[in-house]
């Protein structure tokens, strides 16, 4: 096993040092030991050096290879060679109301929404219109910056499909590309592209546009270009899902399930369960997901008898409507699923609550 690894909750893309103040240094690993970076390190490239790097020192082995490429792209800070940012000058000048009616209709045209699917406007979201034009510059030109880093970022993962290729393994790798949450809050970056689109909320939120991400998956003559599935899953559904694809039994047990014959269209979608999710920021919330019913409890560190809102998400994607007092047949097996879902643990603390942790995790 290998590892290049930065040990904090995120760092500078072209230097080894801290952006939030709440570290003395950016700590990076390799293999373990501590590390220096390269001075022309550039987050994106070093990752992809480092996977190449350590497939090619496994070559003479005939077992299969996992690479696991935890990108800081497009976490804060947003940073992008300007040869890349320089691309988008000016795609963004409009604005993201503009942008967030363009993505609506696309996603529309495309079947991803229903056609009367309205936008939930994350609050605090400012009127590009009221912005002064020094003001529209500015946010233009950080949107020019994020679309580099994405584009950054996509250029080195073409640099690794292409190393593959040279050693005939594209064929024979799965690729999947995914995101741990929605947009972020800090520094408002969920401005950005309007990130969250049609749904409502941003990270650390239990609405979609909190924990709804997309997912990407291409296997080389055995995944269809240009397909799509519905098909609901999670992060626990990743380890079953590798270790089958892998043909070996994964070394743990966990919640999830293979959705491998949904990624290789080769068989009915998974069994129907229910998600459920439990988080201590924002004043500690949990949801869970079952068919197309979506439902949410919030303010649970004053107690779990709130009230619960529910909504539909096959026709409210968006999360406008909560219907929790029209069906009280979905309102009960709520209730039900967290009551059965919730496990108490005597290390399960509500963390924000603890002196001296930044307020902005209980807005």
């Amino acid at each position: 096993d290998r590892t290049i690894a930065m040990a904090d909750t995120g760092a500078d893309n072209w230097e080894q040092r801290i952006f939030l103040p709440i570290y003395d240094q950016a700590n990076w690993y390799a293999d373990g030991t501590p590390h220096t970076l390269p001075d022309d390190f550039y987050s994106s490239e070093y990752f992809i050096d480092k996977a190449i790097e350590f497939i090619d020192s496994n070559q003479s082995s005939d077992q299969p290879f996992f690479a696991y490429i935890p990108f800081q792209a497009v976490h804060t800070p947003v940073q992008a060679p300007k040869e890349y940012s320089d691309r988008y000058a000016g795609v963004y000048d409009k604005g993201w109301s503009v942008m967030r009616e363009k993505r609506r209709q696309a996603a529309i045209a495309k079947g991803v929404i229903p056609a009367d699917s309205q936008v939930k406007v994350t609050p605090g979201t400012p009127d590009w219109n009221e912005s002064t034009d020094e003001q529209k510059r500015y946010d233009a030109r950080r949107m020019e910056v994020y679309a580099g880093m994405v584009d950054a970022m996509d250029a080195h993962i073409g640099r690794l499909m292409s190393y593959l290729e040279s050693i005939d393994e594209y064929d024979n790798t799965i690729f999947i590309f995914t995101s741990d949450n929605g947009a972020a809050e800090i520094e408002n970056d969920w401005k950005l592209f309007e990130s969250s689109g049609i749904y409502r909320g941003m990270k650390r939120d239990p609405y979609e546009g909190g924990i709804r991400v997309p997912l990407i998956a291409w296997h080389p003559k055995k995944i269809k270009a240009n397909t799509s599935s519905d098909q609901i899953g999670y992060f626990a559904d990743f380890l079953p899902t590798i270790a089958d694809l892998a043909g070996v039994d994964p070394i743990v047990k966990v919640d999830g399930v293979s959705i491998s014959s949904v990624l290789h269209g080769k068989g009915n979608k998974i069994k129907e369960r229910y998600l459920y999710w439990e988080f201590y920021e924002k004043k500690g919330w949990r949801a869970t997901r079952f068919g197309k019913w979506k439902a949410i409890q919030k303010n649970m560190h004053k107690g779990d008898q709130g009230a619960i809102e529910v909504y539909d998400l096959e026709n409210d994607p968006s999360e406008k409507n909560d219907i929790s007092s029209l069906n009280s047949k979905v309102l009960k097996k709520a209730k039900r699923i967290f009551e059965e879902a919730h496990v108490p643990s005597e290390h399960y603390v509500w963390k924000f609550l603890n002196k001296g942790d930044i307020e902005v995790y209980n807005k």
